[in-house]
């Protein structure tokens, strides 16, 4: 995070740390997509090549995609994850992680919204709106913002509870922290 940040300094912007973990930029996304343009610019960008195999031999790995082989000293793997295959994504990191010995453990989906099932697409008029909310989830709670969508619920408050939801219920508190004595008047 800390080399990151000074990374990001060096290229003339300051994240806004915002809720103590989360950072913005200052003005528009688009920050920092520019920086990364101008870094990609310095790159050899090989497109339409699926990576199928890496393997090491001596001080130099071979990777092997579906139109080449490349060598090279150092790789780094950074393929994502399995969410969304339609788009691309692919086992091939959990493979590549496999073949040098290291264990996958079990593949969950995390960081994800909630779909709803059709008969609660009625809420669908809610889409865009969003509050804050406490999330329980077995054990584990979660605070922050819902945003309602046309198929489900996202928002960071979702996003951190689906790292813990497996299967069944979850509990959403729309009125954290209310308090019918406040509410009232104590008397």
């Amino acid at each position: 995070q800390h080399s990151l940040l000074a990374w990001l300094e060096r290229q003339r912007l300051s994240p806004v740390l915002r809720k103590e973990t989360q950072y913005f930029c200052p003005h528009s996304s688009k920050e920092l997509l520019d920086i990364f343009i101008k870094e990609l610019k310095k790159q050899k960008v090989l497109l339409e090549e699926h990576v199928l195999s890496v393997q090491k031999r001596e001080e130099y790995f071979t990777v092997t995609t579906n139109k080449r082989t490349l060598t090279s000293k150092y790789v780094v793997v950074a393929s994502g994850g399995l969410s969304f295959p339609k788009l691309g994504a692919s086992s091939i990191g959990y493979d590549i992680a496999k073949s040098f010995g290291h264990s996958i453990v079990k593949l969950a989906p995390a960081l994800v919204g909630f779909t709803v099932q059709k008969e609660q697409f009625f809420f669908k008029e809610l889409s865009g709106a969003s509050c804050d909310v406490t999330i329980r989830v077995d054990e584990h709670e979660c605070e922050g913002a819902l945003l309602f969508t046309h198929k489900g619920l996202s928002g960071p408050a979702v996003l951190d509870a689906s790292l813990y939801w497996e299967k069944g219920q979850i509990v959403i508190d729309f009125l954290p922290h209310f308090s019918w004595k406040a509410f009232k008047g104590s008397k």
